[in-house]
């Protein structure tokens, strides 16, 4: 078995989660699973009884507290689950919450009724659309900061209201409170569920707290927990960074560096619609479940996380990822321009384009006339079928669909401009130089020509 397993933090980072958990669970044939072209086992950990099989994600969600919606904790494996979604929140007495009320959706899905169209309106939490049901101990809350979509989207101070879940300082102190608690009771139970662990996904935020909070649990699982294993991750952030505030710029860039570290490759993915996370996710995850779906689909045996991941770096030491682009029909997507240049991108250390068919059959031609070690071509079997879960219209199947990511020399433009910002912002102290030195190491990875030469790198 190659179980991949997913850690999920913040309310954005979780309607990705279920756009692709959705994606899989549309590619189970209950009926003859082990005969299906998926292998639901590296995304799903099967519970069989006498006369049912029921599949849950292999995965570990965080949230605010309000952020799981009406969705309980045990309310799908026989506990009393109350008010719904109260058991996962923990609340502190004097903290009064108006009730969620479950969406029609989740009702029809509970009635096994048809399900009514999702609109912008009735997909305000992840859970409204959510169709796999997750093991109790899949959720944690941080239960000092509360959620809601209308009041405090970004997340603020349950107690206090006026402060928003910002700041690197409060992602690595709300950390330092609950990680040991999570890597020994949940953690460690999840991967002691696999046989044989192919990597880990991380898929959190840049903008916000969580990023911080998630650099501590990937330097945890890189030093006590899994060494060896390969972690991707998926950084969730805001168009741009122009539109940031000074101090808003710095706090990415920390977070940023914070998460890259440890990791065995890092994917920046930008909102890519700032109206509904529902529909950003819907986006977001055609690369995403593209990337997954290459290690379950039975087509692709034996490949793994560390095949694909190494398609990237060739060997080298460049763990970052900086271009994803996808392309479907006539619509064409740039997820990120965190690490990337678009078309002024320059030299290109590394491409990896992955193709998948149309419903019936029919594919791009990703194979250029010569194809040089540094270019990667893969060809699925499975098209992308959206469930109805997803925005209407959005996806076609009836064209194929191809996903490219790329590794360039854009990078190091990037990383020197955020070397410049940390100077301008952080005068003195061991932090400046710290981070100043490793922007300049990291970014010299990605030099490439004579030209490189021409700027000076010193302060």
């Amino acid at each position: 078995m190659r179980e991949i397993v997913t850690v999920s933090q913040s309310q954005r980072s979780n309607h990705l989660a279920t756009q692709f958990y959705n994606c899989q669970d549309s590619l189970i044939e209950y009926s003859r699973w082990k005969e299906s072209r998926n292998d639901p086992l590296v995304h799903f950990r099967a519970t069989v009884t006498a006369s049912t099989i029921s599949f849950n994600p292999r995965a570990l969600l965080w949230e605010l507290s309000g952020g799981y919606g009406a969705l309980g904790q045990y309310e799908y494996f026989g506990g009393d689950c109350g008010d719904c979604g109260e058991e996962l929140e923990q609340r502190h007495e004097s903290i009064v919450r108006k009730p969620v009320v479950k969406s029609a959706y989740q009702v029809a899905l509970d009635n096994g009724t048809q399900a009514p169209k999702l609109t912008m309106e009735s997909t305000r939490y992840w859970s409204d659309y959510s169709r796999v049901i997750y093991e109790p101990n899949s959720f944690s809350t941080l239960t000092n900061w509360e959620f809601d979509p209308d009041e405090c989207p970004e997340g603020r101070l349950a107690m206090g209201k006026e402060r928003s879940f910002k700041g690197f300082d409060v992602g690595v102190e709300e950390w330092a409170n609950v990680g040991e608690d999570f890597l020994e009771d949940k953690l460690r139970v999840s991967l002691e569920h696999c046989d044989l662990l192919n990597g880990l996904n991380i898929v959190t935020e840049l903008d916000s707290s969580w990023g911080a909070f998630s650099s501590e649990l990937v330097e945890a699982i890189r030093d006590d927990y899994s060494p060896k294993s390969s972690i991707v991750t998926w950084a969730i952030h805001k168009p741009g960074s122009q539109r940031l505030a000074l101090q808003e710029r710095l706090d990415r860039i920390k977070t940023f560096m914070a998460l890259q570290r440890s990791c065995t490759a890092f994917i920046p993915l930008s909102e890519m619609d700032q109206e509904s996370m529902w529909i950003s996710a819907a986006i977001q995850c055609i690369p995403f479940d593209t990337f997954q779906t290459m290690n379950s689909e039975k087509a692709q045996a034996g490949m793994n996380f560390h095949t694909m991941l190494q398609s990237l770096s060739l060997g080298s030491d460049r763990h970052l990822v900086s271009g994803v682009n996808a392309t479907n029909g006539d619509d064409a997507w740039q997820f990120s321009d965190l690490l990337y240049n678009g078309e002024d991108s320059g030299h290109r250390f590394s491409e990896m384009n992955i193709t998948r068919p149309a419903s019936d059959g029919s594919s791009l031609d990703h194979q250029p006339e010569e194809v040089d070690r540094t270019t990667t071509n893969y060809t699925m079997e499975q098209c992308f079928n959206p469930p109805d879960s997803y925005p209407e219209g959005l996806i076609s199947s009836e064209h194929p669909m191809g996903v490219t990511f790329s590794v360039d020399k854009s990078t190091r433009a990037k990383l020197v401009d955020m070397r410049k910002c940390v100077e301008r912002l952080l005068r003195h102290g061991d932090e400046r130089h710290g981070l100043v030195d490793e922007l300049d190491t990291l970014a010299q990875r990605y030099e490439h020509g004579w030209e490189d030469d021409e700027e000076d790198f010193d302060d």
